[in-house]
């Protein structure tokens, strides 16, 4: 009996073909790892959890599964891993996330004292153990020693490593994970397994994780707070504040060079009421690579001004990723494998598999492309606009409601908004328009998620965050539209990209592309139809790109 029988059995799942393929890689790893595309429905978390009990329990190394976002390790949380523990009741789980989710009793007292705001976190995890040979004082003082911090458990967060340090299988986040290894900048404090099988679900975020964490920001607030040398640091606030573009620093014109000379020499100041310590070290950071930057410009990241902001962004993560992939055997998956990921991150050489998905997309789902471009050069003529909003407006009425549209920018979102809210054409019997806003915060989006799924035939615009993460199983979505393909906003970050490497600029707008079009078929019942209110969406029809290689198999609308 394998793992995925244990575990299907525990919850009372039948096997998926799909999902059996998927568990049969992951279990065969070996130095070079492996990349498996499981689509919607596969079941990929039941499967990665398998394999890491197999791992774990035949080699006696740790497991350790990532999921890069959030939402799915909350999905993994409440989800599938209390049915693995019920499975293997022999290995011990474990789950931890960054500081901010946890309580330091010790912490909150102090910052109470001082009349700070307590945001979660632990100030002296990372401070030397003053106790000389104390067992462990070099792991992050997490091991017994109650100098800086009493005992362990009155800090959640150190309780958290620890636990996820002494278990067979732990479930991580990236920055996490990226923290553990000491990769990038050399702050990790080890407390997961270097040895042991790695998993990274949803893998096609975790190159952007890693160009997140490794990219720095110098905002013209801070500069105004901490001491520059000579008169830079005030001459540098004044010029970032009056920035609203974004430009890369070779295409900008008047910038002050003497406060770009003098960036490193930045001292920090004594700590000041409000003057976080992790806001000085982020600070000092900032200022030492953009410094190194501009003494040794290289083609992995780009040097960037706008909203106030000095931005040091890297384009090319593939050798600190190939040296957090190396380590150990690992199995990167996804519902969409873009061709380029090996590559960028740092594998070339890890094989490629594609197990798959569940579904009859030639009797669920129906596609269908505009006649219309929505390239920037047509989508500038009016005509071009209602020609294609007409598209959806009859498509809307069609499937009275339940329709999603995707927008790449709230200013295409807002002028469908404003015309979709005056239109006498549309059908009575569609529910409310929810339209997402540009500056609404997570819960004002789950508040938005939670309404269209009551409403039943509402219409709901929203930008790309509703193209991931966004699951509505059931006869409430039967319309999902993009209103053009979500190529990457213009800006110097994309055109770095692009310049780089073209397949890999067009492989982002495909993943989304995909990611967007997977919301409407989420299981074997769901039906209904998508349409790229774009004319290229055509070249999405790519039998030859594992990617895009399902679509051919929609009825054609």
């Amino acid at each position: 009996m394998t793992e995925l029988d244990e575990i299907l059995a525990a919850r009372g799942f039948q096997h998926r073909p799909a999902q059996d393929r998927l568990y049969t890689h992951l279990t065969r790893l070996n130095e070079s790892g492996v990349i498996a595309q499981a689509g919607t429905g596969t079941g990929k978390s039941m499967g990665i959890l398998a394999a890491a009990a197999h791992s774990a329990r035949e080699t006696g190394e740790q497991s350790v599964i990532v999921t890069p976002t959030l939402t799915l390790m909350n999905q993994y949380r409440d989800g599938d891993t209390p049915w693995a523990i019920k499975a293997y009741p022999d290995l011990a789980f474990a789950e931890v996330r960054g500081m901010r989710h946890y309580t330091c009793q010790q912490t909150l007292e102090i910052q109470t004292g001082m009349n700070l705001e307590y945001t979660g976190g632990c100030m002296g995890l990372d401070a030397a153990c003053t106790q000389t040979g104390w067992e462990g004082h070099n792991d992050g003082c997490m091991d017994g020693c109650e100098i800086m911090h009493g005992p362990r458990w009155e800090c959640g967060y150190r309780q958290a490593r620890y636990d996820a340090k002494h278990a067979d299988v732990a479930i991580t986040n990236a920055d996490m994970l990226i923290v553990n290894d000491r990769i990038l900048y050399g702050l990790g404090k080890e407390f997961l397994s270097l040895d042991g099988a790695l998993f990274v679900d949803e893998a096609h975020t975790l190159e952007q994780k890693l160009r997140d964490y490794a990219s720095r920001s110098l905002w013209h607030g801070s500069v105004k707070r901490f001491h520059f040398a000579g008169e830079a640091g005030p001459t540098l606030a004044r010029w970032l504040e009056r920035q609203d573009r974004s430009l890369a620093l070779k295409d900008v014109s008047g910038f002050p060079q003497r406060a770009l000379e003098e960036i490193a020499y930045a001292t920090m100041p004594a700590q000041r009421p409000g003057d976080g310590l992790t806001k000085q070290r982020e600070t000092q950071e900032a200022c030492e690579r953009i410094r190194a930057y501009i003494m040794a410009p290289h083609d992995n990241a780009v040097l960037h001004v706008g909203q106030g902001s000095l931005k040091y962004d890297w384009i090319n993560i593939s050798q600190s990723a190939g040296e957090l992939l190396s380590t150990r055997r690992f199995g990167l998956v996804s519902a969409t494998i873009p061709s380029t990921m090996g590559q960028v991150l740092g594998v070339p050489n890890a094989p490629f598999t594609d197990v798959g998905h569940p579904f009859d997309y030639a009797n669920q789902a129906w596609l269908g492309f505009s006649a219309y471009g929505g390239d920037y050069k047509s989508a500038q003529h009016d005509s071009n606009f209602e020609q294609r909003y007409i598209e959806v407006r009859n498509l809307i009425n069609r499937a009275k409601g339940g329709a999603l549209i995707l927008f790449s920018s709230f200013k295409d979102l807002e002028r469908v908004q404003q015309r979709l809210q005056h239109d006498l054409e549309l059908s009575s019997e569609v529910g409310d328009i929810f339209a997402q806003d540009r500056e609404g915060t997570p819960t004002d989006r789950q508040i938005l998620a939670e309404a269209f799924k009551a409403d039943g035939n509402a219409v709901l615009l929203g930008s790309e965050s509703f193209a991931t993460g966004f699951d509505v199983p059931g006869n409430a979505l039967r319309l999902v539209v993009l209103w053009k393909l979500p190529y990457p906003a213009v800006d110097p970050v994309s055109n770095a990209i692009r310049e780089s490497s073209f397949a890999r600029y067009n492989d982002i707008m495909k993943v989304r592309a995909v990611q967007a079009i997977g919301r409407l078929i989420r299981t074997d019942t769901d039906r209904g139809i998508v349409w790229v209110a774009d004319g290229r969406g055509k070249r999405l029809l790519d039998r030859k790109d594992p990617l895009t290689s399902h679509l051919p198999e929609f009825a054609r609308l």
